[in-house]
């Protein structure tokens, strides 16, 4: 009677785990891959390859990319992919906030410069080209140049009473701006989840309105 012994499943390491053999095969005192793969769960030579790409690994992995990836994979259009990733991170850098139908207009731009002409993103493309790279959704809080209002108040109850008592009442305007607002930014933006996110930018096209009128209530405009 003869017993089939099953094959034994190949275990995937994470780009982390291919970090940190790397790391062990350098380490002071060295260890030998035998006792790497050993460590791992992996053969010898898994250790090897990862061994013989450590250049492209340590560059993934200085890139940011997603630790907890396992094997690398390029997706639909690899071409549009990889242009997208470089011309988010060009964004980032000059804290651009971006959204998802922001990045699939852009995906479908750049797929046009490139000659790919039946590309078409959905959310579920998107959905894994932002796990790929380690993407995620931040929301905005406050503006990056807040008003000093602590100053603003001081000056309202220790200056302005003193200016005002050489004025009449009918003479004292209140003026006050809103801004009518046309083409907004998004609330937050997508960013790498290592990325350190700033705070919201206003709108950049707006309609200012003024309003006008004095202390009696007599003369509005």
């Amino acid at each position: 009677m003869s017993f089939n012994t099953p094959p034994r499943k190949r275990v995937e390491l994470t780009l982390a785990d291919k970090v940190k053999v790397i790391q062990l095969l350098n380490s002071v005192p060295k260890m030998s891959q035998t006792e790497v793969g050993k460590k791992f769960g992996v053969s010898t030579s898994q250790v090897c390859r990862v061994n013989q790409n450590r250049e492209a690994i340590l560059k993934q992995w200085e890139s940011n990319s997603n630790p907890n990836r396992k094997r690398k994979r390029e997706g639909k259009s690899g071409d549009v992919e990889e242009a997208l990733w470089r011309w988010f991170v060009n964004a980032r850098w000059k804290d651009c906030p971006l959204n998802g139908p922001i990045l699939m207009e852009k995906a479908k731009q750049l797929a046009a410069g490139l000659g790919v002409h039946d590309f078409e993103p959905t959310e579920g493309w998107l959905g894994r080209w932002k796990k790929r790279h380690n993407v995620k959704f931040f929301r905005a809080h406050g503006e990056k140049k807040d008003a000093d209002t602590q100053s603003a108040e001081d000056w309202v109850r220790d200056v302005l009473p003193t200016i005002l008592e050489e004025y009449d009442s009918e003479d004292v305007y209140n003026c006050d701006e809103t801004g009518l607002l046309y083409r907004a930014l998004p609330r937050g933006t997508l960013a790498q989840k290592t990325e350190k996110v700033s705070g919201g930018k206003k709108a950049m096209d707006r309609i200012s309105v003024m309003f006008c009128c004095n202390m009696t209530g007599t003369d509005k405009n």
